[in-house]
């Protein structure tokens, strides 16, 4: 009897601290959570210079349109110029924020060299 005791006890510390574990691990995933990301990645020659130049270009001119300042985390991860844009979109409404990812997606879909993620985590730049 002593032997079960002890034994369940052991049990209900572990599920204790592994729902505190899922609990800060989601508070710490909300806190770094953009709702776009645009990925330029490299497959050793460098990251897409056009795309980025594009991408760039319609941040600046959607910004000046719209009279409104688009706000952006920028994550340097690679060695071969490999970067992330981060963005929460918190200045647009929700009609905007589609928009502006849509047409983002819509100008740089050419490019092998980058990637969309929506609603995740920002990478850590190295």
């Amino acid at each position: 009897f002593t032997f079960m005791k002890c034994s369940n006890s052991k049990t209900v510390e572990t599920n204790i601290l592994e729902s505190s574990e899922i609990s800060t691990e989601n508070k710490n995933q909300e806190e770094t959570t953009f709702r776009f990301a645009v990925s330029f990645y490299s497959i050793g020659r460098g990251t897409d210079g056009k795309a980025r130049t594009d991408f760039e270009n319609y941040v600046k001119s959607y910004s000046s349109k719209n009279e409104i300042q688009i706000a952006y985390k920028t994550v340097n991860w690679g060695r071969e110029g490999e970067v992330d844009y981060c963005f929460s979109l918190s200045e647009l409404k929700d009609k905007q924020q589609d928009t502006f990812i849509a047409e983002l997606k819509e100008l740089l879909k050419e490019s092998k060299l980058v990637h969309f993620k929506e609603n995740e985590a920002c990478k850590v730049g190295r």
